[in-house]
């Protein structure tokens, strides 16, 4: 899965946690996101490492939020996926074009730059913050949907 994707799983389902609140298994997290728990555990268990949530295993395992949502900020959730915003091609270069000599390095540095401006940007909203932006645009028929069963 790429790295986009991760992080939208991983804020999917952690804004889950912050609207149930508790612990949530990985099955009803992944009914939300409509994908399989196991992508869900994976990407959660990266969140876990980074103490961002709690993990327990069990018939009454699940995830929880291991700080209020106010305090979880989305650069944490971006940090602790390890994930870059762009990556370039595996592709070996032609040794023959000047282009294709040059423009992995150029990328590399053009694409961590869009990491560092992206990552400043998630550094200013809250895992709370982006749950009520979350709550705006959904429209009324669907904000009573979310219900712990």
């Amino acid at each position: 899965m790429s790295g986009n994707a991760q992080l939208a799983v991983a804020l999917h389902g952690l804004t889950v946690l912050t609207y149930l609140g508790g612990r949530v298994s990985s099955s009803k997290i992944a009914k939300s996101i409509n994908t399989n728990p196991v992508v869900v555990r994976r990407v959660f268990g990266k969140l876990a490492e980074s103490g961002i949530v709690c993990s327990s295993t069990g018939k009454n395992g699940g995830f929880a939020l291991a700080r209020e949502a106010g305090e979880i900020r989305v650069s944490e959730v971006f940090k602790a996926l390890e994930t870059r915003t762009f990556t370039v091609h595996s592709n070996d270069r032609n040794q023959a074009c000047m282009v294709s000599c040059g423009i992995k390095p150029a990328l590399n540095g053009l694409f961590a730059e869009a990491d560092q401006v992206l990552f400043q940007e998630f550094e200013k909203t809250s895992l709370a913050d982006f749950a009520t932006r979350v709550s705006k645009l959904a429209d009324e028929e669907h904000r009573a949907v979310m219900t712990r069963d």
